[in-house]
């Protein structure tokens, strides 16, 4: 039996993560006696953002209409009277339930019946 001396190569294979999010592919490239290959997965990505759909533009004008009311209106007037021979005031209220039907005293303004009440 004749001895043969048979050469030959081993590989070794090194595995690194990356998980590094890239533009596009790069082909294999060497580095010293290594040869790098690099493997791409493509991974969906779901992605929230926010979108301007509509705006609403919101005006303010006002209108001025003459119109008739028919309701009868409320309303609510006070008299000031001075008690005689005192500086103490007495007050009263008339309340109409139907407008036009007060007294023209009663109607006049309450600061004129005070100045009146105090002299």
């Amino acid at each position: 039996m004749e001895r043969v001396v048979v050469g030959g190569e081993e590989l070794e294979v090194e595995r690194i993560p990356v998980g590094q999010v890239v533009a596009e592919r790069r082909p294999p490239w060497r580095e010293g006696e290594c040869l790098v290959v690099p493997i791409y997965e493509e991974e969906l990505v779901l992605r929230r953002q926010l979108v301007l759909k509509e705006e609403l533009r919101v005006r303010r004008t006002q209108t001025v209409e003459a119109t008739r009311i028919v309701e009868p209106l409320r309303r609510e007037h006070a008299a000031v009277e001075a008690v005689a021979g005192t500086h103490l005031v007495h007050r009263r209220q008339v309340v109409d339930e139907v407008a036009g039907l007060a007294d023209p005293d009663v109607d006049e303004p309450l600061i004129e019946l005070a100045r009146r009440a105090f002299g």
